[in-house]
């Protein structure tokens, strides 16, 4: 092992640029994906102004739902502010909710709630008013709710507040939610609920490219069958299939240590969860990654067609897999394409990777038998 360690090491440093190159692909791929993503998400926020006059329970929860709306960038101001950055043209428009909010609410007077500023650049306004204007509506709905409520309960033995009756017709609106998709471009510390819709996430990014950059790292196989290299193994003390099985060994360590480290850099940066049930599956993910990649290299002769080969299998993984686009339903109609996705168990945080097993069986022929097949 220490031999052969010594000539692959020769090997590197001819080639020690792109293989660093390879190598560190994956990991600044995502993470430059992920920031440069972000970026653009936060900068295509639209600028609204909000003006808060009354600090009661309403009010605020109003203030609050508009500020967690993605599209929208909610600044503080006040109301003369608010009429000057509107008509400077600094935010797209602006709406004040007015003093006396929760006391009309409460009343079922749903005229005169906010007031908004416009301009005639305001190209948001409008989507933005219907969303305020629905979730007023939503509150004035709950109270009246609420009220119908307490006059039919009247003279039995169980009276509701009018407060628990609007707790208890969130409850249900959160229960009974026709449809609820969060968009995002990163998990972070996010929950991943079951309703939630994801543009990618980092480890599905970070998969596809570690799959491209695998099978291209792996063109040593191919580049150590040359017709004129097999004369030096006659002079090796083991067989050419042992050299090649302790290579893949040594390529599956070190690939392993720089997934580690990549594991490592995404909790630091994107606040990844890190855990060591995490890590071995990482390793199974390595060790199928790159039985796979040696099992295809074993298959080709010629490199450029290798190369172009290895382009068209990511871009197939990445397709089936939904890592960076959503395939929810593709796979529906071919449920089929789980089974050839090789990011299938990893993706979905499962031990059991049938691909594994298909590929030490295939090396064990390999080893066994030496039938080869070349294109």
């Amino acid at each position: 092992m220490i031999d052969i360690l010594k000539t692959r090491l020769i090997h590197w440093k001819k080639q020690w640029m792109s293989l660093l190159f390879w190598l560190a692909f994956p990991t600044i791929g995502t993470i430059l994906i992920i920031y440069t993503t972000t970026a653009i998400q936060q900068d295509s926020q639209v600028p609204v102004g909000i003006v808060l006059e009354e600090n009661t329970p309403l009010a605020s929860e109003l203030y609050h739902t508009i500020q967690q709306t993605p599209l929208i960038r909610v600044v503080d101001v006040t109301e003369a502010e608010a009429k000057r950055k509107v008509e400077t043209h600094e935010l797209d428009s602006a709406f004040i909710i007015q003093e006396g909010y929760e006391e009309k609410i409460q009343k079922g007077n749903r005229n005169w709630l906010i007031k908004s500023y416009t301009s005639d650049l305001s190209f948001a306004y409008t989507p933005v008013k219907e969303m305020i204007i629905s979730l007023v509506q939503e509150d004035t709905g709950r109270t009246k709710t609420a009220h119908i409520v307490r006059q039919i309960s009247e003279g039995s033995s169980k009276q509701w507040s009018i407060e628990e009756i609007i707790v208890k017709a969130k409850e249900i609106q959160q229960e009974e939610n026709l449809l609820r998709s969060t968009f995002s471009f990163a998990d972070g510390e996010q929950s991943r609920s079951e309703n939630e819709v994801t543009i990618w996430n980092t480890w599905g990014l970070w998969a596809v490219l570690s799959a491209l950059s695998t099978l291209l790292i792996f063109d040593w196989v191919i580049k150590e069958r040359k017709p004129i290299l097999f004369s030096r193994y006659a002079f090796m003390r083991f067989s050419v299939k042992s050299y090649f099985l302790q290579n893949l060994l040594i390529y599956t360590i070190i690939l392993f240590i720089i997934d580690l480290t990549t594991a490592y850099l995404f909790h630091v940066f994107l606040n990844e969860e890190l855990t060591l049930n995490w890590a071995v599956l990482l390793f199974i993910h390595r060790l199928t990654m790159n039985t796979t990649a040696f099992l295809i290299g074993l298959l080709f002769r010629q490199i450029l067609v290798y190369y172009s080969v290895s382009f068209v299998i990511a871009l197939f993984i990445a397709i089936i897999s939904g890592a960076v686009l959503p395939n929810d339903g593709l796979t529906s109609r071919f449920t089929w394409l789980e089974i050839l996705n090789p990011l299938h168990s990893f993706l979905n945080e499962e031990w059991m990777n049938p691909w594994i097993i298909v590929c030490v069986v295939l090396i064990a022929i390999w080893k066994t038998r030496g039938v080869e097949s070349h294109a």
